[in-house]
């Protein structure tokens, strides 16, 4: 449990941290943590590995990641992510004209080609400025199922692949809530953010199949499938 008393202005928290690890079982915590810029709940390279059963609290100014396997700088594979329950909150009392506050709930990602992310039964609720309930970022051979998510912002995007391939998307519950109308700066890294249910980008043989999905974005119109 981390929770500082006061507001630590571009401080960051990482409550757990593993630069790098193999049969790692991150189960059944309570991870509570706020009052800084940047807060990481867990924040791991690991390699046949399990984070489940987890409760997450999170809050911040600036930035929330609550579930991060893999990094720019290692990877991680064979990571099994089921049955944590996320609860984000990212709001910026104090807007600065070159960013915006961000919330991830789960991202996995590898400098080299990660493979076989199983995310799972897991539960998403955030609110921020800028939403995503899963990202995967060079990986291939994910199976994400059977997740609840609940994003609500100005861009919300329950789930976002760049270079995925061999992913199979089934059974998820995605309600993304946004309003596109108002202006943001999405900050120095130039990522383009969007109001979907899924958006997948330079990733091949992908199956998206028996998914619920609400989007709704305020500067436009309602979009539902069932």
């Amino acid at each position: 449990i981390a929770n500082s008393s006061a507001y630590v202005p571009y401080g960051t928290i990482d409550v757990i941290e593993i630069v790098s690890g193999d049969n790692v079982n991150i189960i059944n915590n309570t991870i509570v943590a706020s009052k800084a810029s940047y807060v990481y709940a867990i924040s791991t390279a690991i390699t046949n590995s399990r984070v489940s059963n987890n409760k997450f609290n999170i809050s911040s100014e600036s930035y929330i990641n609550a579930i991060q396997i893999g990094n720019m700088i290692a990877t991680g594979s064979n990571v099994e992510i089921a049955n944590n329950i996320i609860t984000g909150v990212c709001k910026n009392t104090t807007p600065l004209s070159y960013d915006e506050s961000k919330a991830y709930a789960i991202i996995a990602s590898g400098v080299s080609k990660a493979t076989n992310m199983n995310i799972t039964n897991n539960t998403i609720n955030v609110n921020a400025t800028l939403n995503t309930g899963i990202e995967l970022f060079n990986t291939e051979n994910n199976i994400i199922t059977d997740n609840k998510m609940n994003l609500s912002g100005v861009y919300s995007t329950g789930i976002k692949g760049n270079l995925a391939p061999k992913t199979i998307i089934r059974n998820n519950k995605i309600n993304s809530t946004g309003n596109s109308s108002i202006v943001t700066y999405p900050g120095v890294y130039g990522v383009i953010y969007n109001n979907d249910a899924i958006y997948l980008e330079n990733s091949m043989y992908v199956n998206i199949t028996n998914n619920n999905m609400k989007v709704m974005d305020k500067g436009y119109s309602e979009q539902t499938a069932p």
